[in-house]
């Protein structure tokens, strides 16, 4: 399923430019579970994830002017809802009090599991993660973000946001050891 935008795409949000309801609600109908998708990467809490994903389409049809049609829309609304999430761990006391660590020693030790994990595993894994590893390594892994882009995102040194992927990685490591150690005793 390709997600370039579609004749049918650019009617519908031409109608919502033109302040036609109906082309609204199609396009929020079109995008809302794919945005909450996104939001629940970010956050424990599906009530949270839901709450951003209702400010990211609040924040999509006010800025519906500034797309441009030559664009790929999902990845236009992405970037949106990315932003959206930030915008709010930004403001969480948790967040800023995890970024309070020394770096981490950097290592060569990736994060290369050959488990057959599924998203919920993984989504759970993510979550397990402190609030700073988990965006840091969010962006990074999941999103394809460069360390430049995630320390200006997040207002944070670039130094920073590599500790918190070595971190983050070690963390799963150890989740996914400690998995296997469970399975192998059961």
């Amino acid at each position: 399923m390709t997600y370039a935008p579609s004749k049918d795409n650019n009617e519908i949000i031409e109608g919502c430019l033109a302040g036609d309801k109906r082309a609204q609600k199609k396009l929020f109908d079109l995008y809302f579970k794919k945005i909450v998708g996104i939001s629940i990467q970010y956050f424990n809490d599906y009530d949270t994830a839901i709450d951003v994903a209702q400010d990211t389409m609040i924040k999509m049809f006010h800025n519906l002017e500034n797309f441009k049609k030559e664009q790929n829309f999902l990845t236009w609304l992405r970037r949106i809802a990315i932003n959206t999430c930030i915008d709010r761990i930004r403001t969480s006391k948790k967040f800023k009090d995890s970024l309070d660590i020394e770096e981490v020693e950097l290592t060569n030790n990736d994060f290369n599991s050959a488990h057959d994990l599924q998203y919920k595993d993984l989504l759970n894994l993510l979550h397990q993660l402190p609030p700073a590893c988990k965006v840091v390594f969010t962006l990074f892994a999941v999103e394809g973000y460069k360390h430049t882009e995630i320390a200006e995102m997040l207002n944070i040194n670039e130094g920073t946001s590599k500790s918190q992927v070595t971190r983050a990685r070690k963390i799963l490591q150890q989740l996914l050891s400690n998995q296997e150690k469970s399975i192998d005793n059961d």
